[in-house]
């Protein structure tokens, strides 16, 4: 059975020291998530998409219906990054990139 560190030297925790330790860690680790900044730009993005219907294209960075972008469903608002336009501009370069370096 694998013993922790304070259980080696002899210095055995009670549970609930153990428990305050995880509640500590995870709260920490909680409220540094929320300090970064993509974690605040995806919120700002989701109450704008809420407030005013549009999504912000990544790529032009421009606002646009949802209909104007492909459909994700591993995204969770079931839309791609980028609209449809901006996708076939990407599509297209790698094709052409691809083909020069055969």
């Amino acid at each position: 059975m694998n013993k922790s560190k304070a259980q080696r030297h002899g210095k055995a925790l009670s549970e609930a020291k153990i428990q305050r330790r995880r509640e500590v860690q995870s709260a920490y680790y909680y409220r540094n998530r929320q300090l970064t900044s993509s974690f605040l730009n995806r919120q700002a993005e989701y109450e704008y998409f809420a407030n005013t219907g549009k999504k912000i294209c990544k790529a032009c960075g421009e606002a646009k219906e949802p209909a104007e972008f492909y459909t994700d469903n591993k995204a969770a608002d079931k839309l791609t990054r980028d609209c449809k336009e901006c996708r076939l501009d990407i599509s297209l370069s790698n094709y052409y990139k691809r083909k020069e370096n055969r």
